[in-house]
């Protein structure tokens, strides 16, 4: 996988074999503003679009940065109806090991099932990074 963005937050890498984005947060996002991250995730958004990507795997078990139920709105109105409409597949996280991180992300996900649900593209987490790589690699 090719790096094709790096911040103090999150590492971004592409694998044009595999169509697949992943990121990678870090510790330091204990010290990350709600702007911040929010930035960061448009960044990501516009990577995949401008990459081809159909699928991306959210490595968060570094995550510190709690996901307010605000904010998980934000993503789905900023984030996940955009990607949908551009042909997005799936999304696998690894889930942070840190409770509150790891509650953040399970309702994320609950809420990206619900677009799902509406023609939304699939969503689910894991523990382990070659099972969430797998799930997406499935057709």
């Amino acid at each position: 996988m090719e790096l094709i963005f790096k911040s103090q937050f999150v590492e971004i890498f592409f694998s044009a074999e595999k169509s697949l984005i992943c990121d990678v947060w870090s510790r330091e996002t204990a010290q990350m503003e709600e702007d911040e991250f929010k930035q960061t995730l448009l960044v990501l958004l516009n990577l995949a679009f401008d990459k081809g990507a159909e699928v991306e795997l959210s490595d968060s078990r570094n995550m510190m940065f709690p996901v307010t139920p605000d904010l998980q709105a934000w993503i789905v109105e900023h984030m996940n109806r955009p990607a949908s409409a551009a042909g997005f597949r799936k999304v696998a996280f690894l889930r942070p090991t840190e409770f509150i991180e790891r509650l953040s992300i399970e309702q994320v996900v609950a809420e990206f099932q619900e677009l799902e649900a509406s023609g939304g593209y699939r969503s689910a987490y894991f523990d382990e990074y070659d099972k969430a790589e797998k799930w997406l690699l499935a057709k």
